[in-house]
């Protein structure tokens, strides 16, 4: 049976690309707001590393053993002192009884520095060569041991030097971070 005359089914050509352009505008100027740029990156791998370090002064408070944290530019590992010897042998069983949470591990295109509170990014004097771990250590009281000490784990993305932030224990034993921008400073 025919649809009586003047009674439309369907949508016309012209108006299905009309509707196709006005989504395609739409999707040009959505799309590039929605992708995560270098410096979204590090900030929030900045808060997960700040976090983890958060983790491991409560759990060094809680467990009234000392932890151990080695920062590699890939990863950072939470060792716990379980038989409270005051001596790591950094080995799979410290960091098991550490639990969950004892390996953070850089996404790709991410790397970890460690160097002096305070440092500039990029500053060879603090920055750590490259490929070497380096190794800081809360006290069972949960502030960086030897005490009076502090110790700052930067995060960097490669493609872009400029998007770096910085994580830092403080002697007080808390932590912090903050990011760096285009001409210095926090």
């Amino acid at each position: 049976m025919r649809a009586p005359k003047g009674i439309r089914r369907g949508f016309t050509i012209v108006e299905l690309v009309v509707v196709m352009a006005v989504m395609g505008i739409m999707a040009a100027i959505a799309i590039p707001r929605m992708r995560v740029t270098p410096h979204q990156q590090v900030e929030g791998e900045a808060r997960r590393v700040l976090q983890a370090i958060e983790l491991a002064r409560t759990r060094a408070y809680a467990s009234r053993a000392a932890v151990q944290v080695a920062i590699g530019d890939s990863t950072i590992t939470f060792y716990l002192d379980a038989d409270r010897d005051s001596t790591f042998a950094l080995s799979g069983d410290e960091t098991t009884a550490f639990g969950p949470g004892g390996v953070v591990r850089a996404p790709t295109g991410l790397r970890f520095l460690q160097g002096d509170p305070g440092a500039a990014p990029g500053d060879s004097t603090t920055a750590r060569a490259a490929g070497s771990v380096q190794l800081a250590r809360i006290a069972p009281r949960g502030t960086p041991d030897p005490f009076g000490s502090s110790f700052t784990v930067y995060v960097t993305s490669d493609a872009d030097d400029r998007a770096t932030a910085a994580i830092t224990m403080s002697p007080a034993g808390n932590v912090r971070y903050w990011t760096f921008h285009a001409g210095g400073g926090p």
